[in-house]
């Protein structure tokens, strides 16, 4: 005669369990501050290009899992070759704009998923201020690709999550050739302290270029 209530307990935990998980948000406003480095052979003892900047970004799913989201991020190159640029005259900054279009959804109870295409046009400006000599010019190159990514919660309020993509550069000969393909991964932990706001940090690499990126956030949703 025990089993019975046993057997309700057991269910009655194993439903509070899965409950406990809410699902994955893909509706949100987030802001975020980037760290960048880049490995460029060009015959030096160091050859290392360092820079940061921030990004803001807006998601929305809709009810049939459609997946939108853009994103502006704008950066400048604090160092090149091991030479600080600050005070030089030599300024480089990048400024981005992007969009995913995608579908996804929860897999199980811990787990969701999101596949699609993205597409971005970044503009490089260099600008060269030394007296008797000035420069200034600037570079737009357009990348597209596709990403596949997943999230995970490992507990109710510590989130998993990684994608990885194809990603294609390409260049107006005009301004700059370079065209690239490249495949480019990610990893990151999101800790969500209440429904609406999370905090993460991610790690982000281009495989082929040797490109790392470092980042923070922290993200509103809705």
């Amino acid at each position: 005669m025990k089993k019975k209530p046993l057997f309700a307990s057991a269910l009655f935990l194993a439903s509070a369990s899965a409950m406990a998980y809410e699902p994955h948000n893909y509706t949100y406003i987030e802001a975020s501050y980037w760290d960048y480095s880049m490995e460029y052979d060009a015959g030096l003892d160091n050859n290392e290009i360092e820079g940061d900047g921030y990004a803001v970004a807006a998601s929305y799913q809709t009810e049939e899992n459609l997946v939108v989201r853009a994103y502006y991020a704008k950066g400048e190159i604090d160092s090149m070759f091991g030479l600080d640029l600050s005070g030089t005259g030599v300024s480089i900054d990048s400024e981005q704009f992007g969009i995913f279009v995608g579908g996804g959804g929860q897999v199980n109870e811990r787990t969701s998923v999101v596949a699609g295409m993205n597409v971005g046009v970044r503009t490089l400006s260099l600008d060269v201020n030394d007296p008797g000599f000035s420069l200034k010019g600037d570079a737009d190159i357009i990348d597209y690709g596709f990403t596949a990514g997943a999230r995970f919660w490992l507990t109710e309020m510590i989130e998993l999550n990684g994608s990885i993509g194809w990603i294609r550069y390409d260049s107006d000969e005009d301004d700059l050739d370079y065209s690239h393909n490249d495949v480019i991964g990610s990893v990151g932990v999101r800790f969500q302290p209440i429904s609406q706001v999370s905090i993460g940090a991610n790690y982000t690499a281009l495989f082929d270029a040797d490109d790392e990126q470092v980042s923070a956030d922290i993200r509103y949703q809705f």
